[in-house]
């Protein structure tokens, strides 16, 4: 829009038949609230989850009277009609609260969200019974690494889970000088331990042009059949991109619940 103000994103959703060619709907799904509202300027990182039949939906909502970024949820029976239901979570001990990641757990759920501190992205977590919550916070098992690919930056993409009851979580991590790339996780079954961790990313940029960031950033995995997972990610906020994998063991989505 030529009105710097109305530059603000929405959440549009994407129908494929192959998981490459995507036809993107012309209106968008979750759009900017009212003045005042917890995203008023801008809705963005969709996590959807299924729970007994319907769709939960959290993103990330922009404004409000504090022009924060804050974790929101809706939920729907299906990719159109979503109700808004406001805060996830309303904890201030975390700033900038978004890009959540859900797991299945013997006890219910776990969220991984990426929070401000410091002048750096941090992983936090928090335990609850249902999607509704209440959520309670705990200490992260993923912190920064000095000397690594992720030693200032991190934020959660999606996991699988394995046959044995693990998790397997693809995050983002950085250099304090914004080099994004892609690692991954093991986790135990309460995703409360890290079994095994990369020691290199396994996703990083290319065919970078004059001006491009140099950012790899997963967004979600898909598991297209036992062991068979797809990770969508995107280079410098301009290209999607799909890279597929194998691991061993995989058999679901880690969100799902049933």
């Amino acid at each position: 829009d030529d009105d710097p103000a109305k530059k603000v994103s929405r959440v549009h959703p994407a129908l494929s038949s192959d998981g490459l060619a995507f036809t993107v709907d012309a209106q968008p799904i979750i759009s900017p609230g009212a003045p005042g509202e917890d995203d008023d300027l801008g809705c963005e990182d969709p996590t959807v989850v299924r729970e007994a039949g319907h769709d939960v939906v959290f993103y990330s909502g922009y404004g409000g009277p504090e022009k924060r970024s804050t974790m929101l949820r809706a939920t729907a029976d299906g990719v159109a009609g979503l109700t808004k239901h406001g805060r996830a979570f309303d904890d201030r001990r975390f700033e900038n609260p978004k890009e959540a990641s859900v797991l299945s757990t013997p006890d219910g759920f776990r969220l991984f969200f990426e929070y401000a501190v410091d002048g750096a992205s941090r992983i936090g977590a928090a335990d609850a019974p249902s999607l509704e919550g209440p959520w309670t916070f705990a200490e992260s098992p993923l912190p920064e690494r000095p000397g690594a690919f992720d030693s200032w930056h991190l934020s959660p993409a999606s996991a699988v889970r394995l046959s044995n009851g693990e998790h397997v979580l693809f995050y983002n991590g950085s250099t304090k000088e914004t080099v994004w790339r892609i690692g991954w996780a093991r986790l135990s079954a309460d995703a409360r331990e890290v079994l095994e961790r990369s020691d290199q990313p396994i996703i990083g940029t290319f065919d970078l042009k004059p001006g491009d960031t140099d950012i790899a950033f997963a967004a979600s995995t898909v598991l297209e059949q036992a062991e068979a997972v797809s990770v969508y990610y995107s280079i410098s906020d301009r290209r999607l991109l799909r890279v597929q994998f194998s691991v061993e063991g995989a058999v679901a989505d880690s969100a799902r619940a049933d």
